[in-house]
């Protein structure tokens, strides 16, 4: 963007004209440790048998929602979708249901990173809640709860469904 002497203008998320736009590096808020080695020696078998490991339970906890959702949009329509994200909000996984939804569980997650991670702090157990279409839902209908999955107590990814409501 410019202004009218055509010098650039950084544009500032704002929650009213501008969206939530991640900036670069990674977020890790103060207090809170990333599990994030790597094996770089993962035999082939073991990377598959992993993957589709991943793949069914991100698959089951849709399954479960269309199960218990009090929805009717939920349970009949299936306009949501689970997500599995990496530890920095990096996506691993859509669901096979209404993938347009997950688009914005990345920028939920580092939108928490950024703006709750050392106030209130992200913690196991703790589930977050955004239904801000400038943040992180597609639109103003849909809801996304944001679950931290820590091994070791180190943050390891991220668990997120988005809904329409």
């Amino acid at each position: 963007m410019t202004n009218d002497v055509g010098a650039a203008q950084e544009i500032v998320w704002d929650g009213w004209t501008y969206p939530y736009i991640p900036g670069a590096g990674p977020r890790q808020p103060a207090g809170v440790s990333f599990h994030d080695e790597v094996d770089d020696q993962l035999d082939g078998i073991t990377y598959e048998v992993l993957r589709f490991a991943l793949w069914n339970v991100n698959v089951e906890h849709g399954n479960t929602l269309v199960k218990i959702s009090g929805s009717p949009i939920a349970a009949y329509g299936h306009d949501f979708n689970p997500v599995i994200l990496d530890e920095r909000g990096d996506y691993v996984f859509f669901g096979p249901f209404l993938q347009y939804l997950s688009a914005a569980a990345s920028s939920g997650v580092k939108w928490t990173l950024e703006h709750r991670g050392e106030n209130p702090g992200i913690e196991p157990g703790d589930i977050f809640l955004c239904n801000d279409p400038w943040i992180g839902a597609t639109h103003q209908q849909d809801v996304a709860v944001l679950a931290p999955v820590f091994v070791d107590d180190r943050l390891f990814a991220w668990v997120c469904n988005s809904l329409h409501q």
